[in-house]
């Protein structure tokens, strides 16, 4: 899991897009840097700048850079935190053995190879 960062510039967290989305049952994926898909349930889960629960389901869409945290569940990892990219500043997750890099670096290798518009 991503550790924590200082109050002004929020916790660390790994890059990734919203790779599947289904907004009536709120739930989807996230597909890390590394190339990890990560389940998430808008119902276990916050969104940076816009809350937990019902908030999340119109902001969220397919192809969105996000950047996130993860916890263990009896069922596995889930996704338990995530804020869009562009607020993610520079307080990212230096690459690591998953392959972890910033949210920025993720968004503009994803715009390069054409998985986000």
């Amino acid at each position: 899991m991503a550790g924590d960062g200082d109050e002004e510039s929020g916790p660390l967290a790994y890059a990734g897009y919203v790779a599947r989305y289904s907004r009536g049952r709120g739930v989807g994926t996230l597909r890390s840097a590394s190339g990890r898909e990560i389940p998430f349930d808008i119902r276990f889960c916050e969104l940076a700048g816009v809350g937990r629960g019902e908030r999340i389901r119109e902001a969220l869409d397919e192809g969105l850079p996000v950047a996130f945290d993860v916890g263990w569940t009896s069922r596995g990892l889930v996704v338990t935190w995530m804020r869009f990219a562009s607020e993610s500043g520079d307080s990212q997750r230096q690459a690591g053995a998953e392959g972890e890099v910033s949210a920025e670096e993720a968004t503009d290798e994803y715009r390069e190879s054409g998985d986000v518009e």
